[in-house]
């Protein structure tokens, strides 16, 4: 054969070639930035499992990563600017601005080597066969919960939807790496941004989240008014007289009852991010309120704390 059929067909080879490495990357990426999760590559080894949670009105409120290497369980969590979100609902915009000093926010820990082993035989016990993608006539009208499981070696990821899940794989998949990010990550603001996965279902998480500190800065997620009297009891618990920050920064109504007890201890501050929380307040109010706890801190640092 002459040379310019070789390199007519060489060329030909390439360009094709080319074309489908292109078209299969892009197909292997398209889903996961659908999803809110944006460009993920693949694991070296593993299995790397990618959530990203949905407010009401498709306001991706943060992506959580969890890859299991073999050797270590490496969790990545990431809030979503706020500047970056396509319209989203006020219930949405509310949850979130009481993160807004923290975003864009990103932590990557790593799950302690003695709570892997229960967080690996929870994730082998799920039953992904139930998981899929939603079709395109389903309407988004709830939380929304978007995952991607990518084992090494796989020419594309395994992509699934739901819609405000409460049972079924991808709920339960959605608690263990709940759990998996509870374990490894520290920073307040992404324990703060995983507790916005329990406003859109309770059982997620803890309804008082204590993140120690001077002064102790306490968090309430009640989204659900049957479990006040279990907040009130939990707040009772905490000892008396030392600086508090009580952050109701995530309440609307239910921030009234709570900014009750307040008044009845020394040395609390309050967080209080929804208009209609502070609307609500009754007229002995605290003296001390904040829109947001970057705010709180930076002033009550400032004053001793008390």
């Amino acid at each position: 054969m002459s040379d310019s059929f070789w390199s007519r067909g060489g060329l030909f080879s390439f360009l094709f070639a080319e074309k489908r490495r292109e078209q299969e990357a892009r197909a292997a990426t398209a889903p996961a930035v659908a999803l809110g999760l944006g460009t993920l590559a693949a694991p070296a080894s593993g299995r790397l499992w990618a959530i990203s949670v949905s407010g009401r009105a498709h306001a991706c409120m943060f992506k959580l990563l969890v890859h299991d290497t073999g050797a270590e369980l490496a969790v990545t969590l990431e809030a979503l600017d706020l500047a970056t979100l396509a319209g989203p609902g006020q219930r949405d915009m509310e949850n979130l601005r009481t993160l807004s000093h923290a975003c864009p926010w990103r932590e990557t820990g790593q799950v302690p080597a003695e709570r892997a082993g229960e967080l690996r035989a929870a994730l082998a016990r799920l039953r992904l066969d139930g998981l899929a993608m939603l079709p395109d006539s389903q309407v988004v009208d709830d939380w929304h919960l978007g995952g991607l499981i990518w084992d090494a070696g796989a020419p594309a990821a395994r992509t699934f939807e739901a819609m405000a899940p409460t049972s079924g794989p991808a709920f339960e998949l959605l608690g263990v790496l709940h759990r998996a990010g509870g374990m490894a990550l520290s920073a307040w603001r992404s324990l703060g941004v995983l507790d916005l996965a329990m406003l859109y279902h309770p059982s997620l998480g803890r309804p008082v989240h204590d993140f120690g500190g001077t002064p102790r800065h306490v968090r309430v997620l009640c989204p659900d008014h049957r479990r006040l009297p279990e907040v009130l009891a939990a707040l009772d618990r905490l000892p008396e007289g030392a600086p508090l920050l009580l952050d109701l920064a995530p309440l609307n109504h239910e921030a009234k009852a709570l900014s009750r007890w307040a008044l009845r201890r020394p040395n609390v501050a309050l967080v209080l991010a929804s208009g209609r929380a502070l609307s609500e307040l009754p007229a002995e109010a605290l003296p001390r309120i904040y829109g947001s706890v970057d705010d709180a801190l930076a002033d009550l640092s400032r004053s001793g704390g008390g």
